[in-house]
This record gives structure tokens, sequence and C-alpha cells, in this order.
């Protein structure tokens, strides 16, 4: 399932990009506000599919500043999505994150699809954990930059460490009756022996 909404959204990201490198050569022409103008212009309804995904979306160029950005993404670093837009990654998740993150991001633009996680401060302060994929983005054969596709998963992995934690206990409680009937067991035998 989770596969068919990273396609769906990369194929629905794919005809937002078009637009959004255009605009982002745009503004490299024009300024940065000429490339935002644009982009709200040439985007539209792909866009408001893509702020409705319950996931971060976005996509960072060759220098690793955003291009992109849905507004679930910016929602979880408190900003406007077009406070994102030409910003450094690690301005945004922070040094720590970042440099967890560096490897996979030269990986993507080295032409290789990759998955990781990572552990990221929200605006609010919270620690999140989440699985990030990094999608290159090709055009003729040459890595134009990486779709990035971000979903929360810290309470899966809480209910996953809650989980080991309940079968920990429970093999340990198993264990201790185990022993016990065995030394009852030993027990009853001494007495029938005798």
């Amino acid at each position: 399932m989770a596969a068919l909404l990273l396609i769906g959204v990369v194929a629905t990201a794919g005809l937002a990009l078009a637009g959004i490198v255009l605009a982002y050569r745009a503004g490299r022409r024009h300024g940065r506000n000429a490339a935002v103008a644009e982009l709200h212009q040439r985007d539209g309804q792909p866009r408001l599919i893509i702020d409705r995904v319950p996931a971060l979306v976005g996509y960072v160029g060759p220098d690793l500043c955003y291009r992109f950005a849905n507004r679930c993404y910016a929602d979880w670093f408190g900003l406007d999505p077009e406070a994102l837009v030409g910003r450094p990654v690690v301005q945004i998740i922070g040094p720590e994150a970042f440099g967890r993150a560096f490897p996979h991001f030269q990986a993507a633009l080295a032409g290789r699809r990759c998955s990781f996680e990572n552990q990221t401060r929200l605006a609010n302060g919270e620690v999140c954990l989440a699985r990030a994929e990094l999608v290159p983005y090709e055009v003729n054969g040459t890595v134009e930059g990486v779709v990035v596709l971000v979903h929360d998963i810290t309470r899966q992995k809480q209910s996953e460490q809650a989980l080991q934690q309940a079968r920990d206990e429970m093999r340990a409680e198993v264990e201790l009756h185990t022993r016990a009937l065995r030394e009852s067991e030993k027990r009853f035998r001494d007495i029938a022996e005798a």
C-alpha cells in the first residue's frame, strides 16, 4: 500500500515538477519572487493535491536547496511552503539530521533511489522519527534534483517498541513459571521416591 502511495505521489509530483523546475530556472533569471509567482500560476491542481497528501513531499536541487515543498513539509518546520524555496536542507532539518541524510542525498543525486530513517526536531520542539524516500529526478538522463517523500513513523516505532517490551515481559514470565514448575516437579519426584 505504501509503495502504491509512493508511486502515486511521485507520479503526481512529476506533473508538478516540470513547472517547478521551469519556475526555478525562471527564478534564477528573474529573482526568487518571480519564481514563486510563476510556480503559483503553473502548478494549480497538482499543488492542491500534493498539499493534501498526509506526508512530506519536496523537491531538492543538486545544490541541496529546496525548490518545492508541500504544506505538510512546511507545517513540520513551522514555515510557509514558499519560505522553504531556495533554503538549504541543512538549514531546515538541522545539522545532525542533515549529517545522517547527506550520504543518501549524494546517492540520489548520483541516480540511485534510496530509503532511510532519520530523526529530526519539528518546529514545536517534538522529536520525530521519519522514513524518507529519495527519488532521483532525471531529465534526458541527467539528474536535475531529488524528489523527497517523508512519512512520520514515530508512532509505528513506539508501537513496535511496546510490542517488543510486552514480548520480553511475557517471555520472562513464561521462563519464571517454567522454572517454578520444574522445581515443583523435582520436589514431587523427591517426595515420591522417598
